[in-house]
């Protein structure tokens, strides 16, 4: 194999320049910022509105078994206690009519441990140290909130943590309720003065990006500069709102890409975010007292390109869907679902606050031209509304083999007025 002569000063300034190169990078590499935090002590689990505590596919739910048997509220509990053995799970007992939760697992129901199960504030708040693999602890707070069925709770944090970051406020939240700050995409954020957003590995601050990396605990947070492309969002150009009114508040409409998440209102319509492939995720839509999550559909995806503004669309139109099904004695009109004009979903707080109308009128069809006509007066049914939430089909019955126009009306004050018609065959069938 020949051998190649380097010249001594060639290979002195090749060194030299590799060196100078390397020094050059790692300089341009800004070191984390350390900054600790402060436990922040909620009024209401809605004090703040994030994600966690309006969407129910986000919410923790317990099922708490009716027979005073102990469920493990799976929060964390690593290491060891005072007394040196494994420190045991956090459970939580419904019996007689009241939760009891062994905070301190001596195996008995101290004052400070049990509440009224149909407390319609909740029961708690529960103050208990989690640990967690990285050896850290700290305190966490949490409540019951009753679901309207037997033994069904959601559960919600009540402490948030606060830390300084760019001279701003900036609250930690354990959206999930899994007792850890630091789920991607699954926990929020919230900067003073601006919507809530889920946590990423960015995060933007008084205008400014930053990396950052949040602890199981949230004890103390890191932070640094992010340098990297980025183009505008626009979230607001492209958006048509479904009701015209003066009072509509958006709370928060996040996007979401694989390393973050950024949130927008109509008081900050605007953001420089990283480039690269966004969905739209979230939002959270009020009027009085009706409100309305918006999650992302088929054609929310869109793209942020540098130096360019990206103006996803969103909003107006609102399609109604829903499906018939029948037993032969009955038609069964299953529950609605809305989607906008990107294909994202809306989906009511509660249904108690809107009008949400079914009807069923025979269809009249003239054998000679062939002219359609609907007989009236038309047959009205309800959807029955539970407390949890969950809508149950609405039903007519008595009905004669006929071909039946089936209409569902809604009026909101978030979507307005909203009606859709099906034809459905119907046939009918005895026992």
């Amino acid at each position: 194999m020949p051998i190649v002569k380097v010249c001594p000063g060639l290979l002195l300034s090749l060194i030299f320049a590799f060196g100078i190169g390397a020094w050059n990078a790692s300089a341009e590499e800004e070191a984390w910022e350390k900054i600790p935090t402060t436990e922040v002590r909620l009024q209401n689990y809605k004090q703040f509105a994030t994600p966690g505590m309006y969407d129910p596919d986000l919410a923790k739910v317990y099922t708490l078994p009716a027979d005073g048997k102990p469920l493990d509220l799976d929060l964390p509990h690593e290491g060891k206690g005072k007394d040196d053995k494994p420190r045991p799970a956090l459970q939580a007992v419904l019996k007689g009519g009241s939760i009891w939760v062994d905070m301190d697992g001596d195996g008995k129901a101290g004052s400070n441990e049990v509440g009224r199960a149909d407390n319609p504030d909740g029961i708690g708040p529960f103050i208990w140290e989690c640990s967690y693999q990285d050896g850290t602890t700290g305190s966490y707070a949490f409540r019951f909130m009753p679901m309207g069925e037997e033994g069904k709770f959601k559960f919600v944090r009540q402490f948030a943590r606060l830390a300084k970051i760019a001279g701003k406020n900036v609250l930690f939240f354990d959206d999930n309720g899994n007792g850890r700050y630091d789920d991607i995409g699954k926990d929020a954020v919230m900067q003073e003065g601006k919507p809530a957003t889920f946590l990423g590995h960015q995060i933007i601050v008084d205008g400014k990006l930053f990396e950052i990396v949040v602890p199981p605990a949230c004890q103390t947070i890191q932070v640094r500069p992010a340098k990297v492309e980025t183009g505008k969002v626009d979230m607001f150009n492209s958006f048509k709102q479904p009701m015209k009114a003066d009072n509509l508040r958006i709370q928060t409409v996040i996007i979401q890409s694989k390393d973050a998440s950024f949130s927008f209102d109509q008081q900050n319509p605007q953001a420089d975010v990283p480039v690269g492939a966004y969905d739209i995720v979230f939002a959270l839509i009020e009027r009085n007292q009706e409100s309305v999550i918006m999650r992302k559909g088929e054609r929310t995806s869109f793209a942020v390109e540098a130096n360019k503004a990206a103006t996803p669309t969103w909003g107006s139109p609102i399609k109604m869907t829903y499906s018939c099904d029948s037993d032969g004695r009955r038609i069964i009109v299953n529950k609605p679902a809305f989607h906008g004009a990107s294909g994202e979903e809306y989906i009511f707080g509660d249904l108690r606050k809107i009008t949400l109308v079914t009807y069923v009128m025979i269809i009249d069809k003239d054998p000679r031209s062939g002219v359609e006509t609907l007989r009236q007066p038309p047959i009205e049914a309800k959807f029955e509304i539970l407390k949890s939430g969950e809508v149950k089909p609405a039903f007519f019955e008595r009905l004669r083999t006929a071909e039946y126009a089936v209409t569902i009306d809604v009026k909101s004050g978030i979507l307005g007025p909203i009606t859709e018609r099906q034809h459905v065959s119907f046939v009918y069938k005895p026992n």
